[in-house]
């Protein structure tokens, strides 16, 4: 069963999970950078998730991608626990970054 939303909203505002997302948002965004630039067709939708990896890696403290990311996560349906480990946190981010590149069909 999904979180219930007071559980969801203490998870998306809790300090150590919305700092684990966020350095999650950013090793995903090296990585994906690293994907498109190392690729000489570069389309529209890779131009796209380039812009927001260059924003994600350019933003100081890069909290506000982390924090909507964070939201994401906690609220989405499929988690069920407050205990999410890297490789869940990891997949989630992989899962939700094209809809908040603009990418999304």
């Amino acid at each position: 069963m999904a979180l219930t939303l007071e559980e969801a909203s203490e998870l998306a505002t809790n300090p150590i999970f919305v700092a684990k997302v966020t350095a999650a948002v950013q090793r995903f965004a090296v990585q994906r950078s690293r994907e498109i630039m190392n690729n000489p067709n570069i389309s529209t939708v890779d131009k796209l998730g380039l812009q927001m990896c260059k924003e994600i890696l350019t933003d100081a403290l890069a909290t506000d991608h982390g924090q909507k990311f964070a939201w994401a996560i906690a609220s989405h349906a499929d988690i069920t626990s407050a205990t999410l480990n890297d490789a869940q946190i990891l997949s989630r981010v992989s899962e939700l970054w094209p809809m908040y590149a603009g990418v999304v069909a």
